[in-house]
């Protein structure tokens, strides 16, 4: 068997289950053959090895029975660089590169801010994105999950940037405020944080970890737990700016959530590539 009939068995066989059965057979082969889709698509007329194609069928079986790509290859793409993922951990969106690009923007403007905060890190994509792109910056990195945590310094010190982020383990900023590392005038916090409704987890989104997704039954819960641990902070140790990722169907009530608690501060929505809100920059006056 060829590489070419390899993916045409495997393009054809997730052709249900997945909505880009040419791209992930294509990912997937590349992983199985160690080499990366060019390389595979200039010698698709080779022979594919017995080992390769066992693995192969192996890997299309997994993806076929729902398990996301990234799982499988321990791989993913953020905002031009490839990170470290597991089932511990949620494979970063395209969609959540709309925050580097706030985040960039919101500094370049202001240049008091000296700390980054990222709350739920994750895979660490945002932190590391962030200590890579403004090296002149501190950088903060919160998570309930300690695998989740083992995750991001592994891409962390992948990128050499593990001595510039602090990985602390909590809930939201709640390890902020038990460390020598207080919420500052001077910093920007983002969070994405679990944003779905319990009922909206199913299907391939089953693979991911669940409390990186639920939001409870409206969708709200964290959102409303972030802001309250925020309010307990005297005005001027709050965040100077706040950059959440938004989940479209909830947009407007998160909005309204930090209306009430801050009449004061400038909100700014900001659209993914699909017209959708994607995005909240609140700009707090401390």
């Amino acid at each position: 068997m060829t590489r070419a009939q390899a993916l045409s068995h495997g393009s054809a066989l997730l052709s249900a289950p997945s909505p880009s059965p040419a791209l992930d057979a294509e990912v997937l082969l590349a992983y199985a053959c160690g080499c990366n889709r060019s390389e595979l698509l200039a010698h698709l007329e080779e022979p594919l090895p017995l080992l390769r194609g066992w693995r192969f069928r192996w890997l299309i079986h997994r993806r076929w029975s729902g398990i996301p790509v990234a799982y499988l290859t321990h791989e993913k793409e953020f905002y031009g660089r490839s990170f470290y993922v597991n089932r511990y951990v949620l494979t970063p969106r395209p969609e959540t590169e709309l925050m580097i690009e706030a985040a960039l923007g919101t500094i370049h403007a202001n240049g008091s801010i000296a700390t980054i905060i990222d709350v739920g890190t994750g895979s660490g994509c945002i932190a590391i994105t962030l200590a890579l792109e403004l090296p002149h910056l501190k950088v903060l990195a919160t998570d309930t999950s300690a695998p989740a945590l083992a995750v991001a310094k592994k891409n962390a010190t992948h990128y050499g940037v593990d001595t510039r982020i602090t990985f602390l383990r909590g809930n939201l900023i709640k390890p902020l405020l038990a460390t020598p590392y207080p919420l500052l005038s001077n910093s920007l916090l983002l969070a994405n944080l679990p944003y779905l409704t319990t009922d909206e987890i199913k299907g391939e989104l089953t693979s991911e970890p669940r409390d990186a997704l639920d939001g409870s039954s409206d969708g709200l819960k964290y959102y409303r737990l972030l802001i309250e641990q925020l309010m307990t902070l005297p005005p001027i140790s709050l965040p100077r700016c706040l950059i959440l990722e938004l989940h479209p169907p909830t947009a407007l009530a998160i909005n309204e959530l930090l209306r009430q608690a801050w009449p004061r501060a400038q909100l700014t929505l900001q659209l993914d590539l699909k017209g959708l809100k994607r995005v909240v920059v609140v700009k707090l006056e401390n």
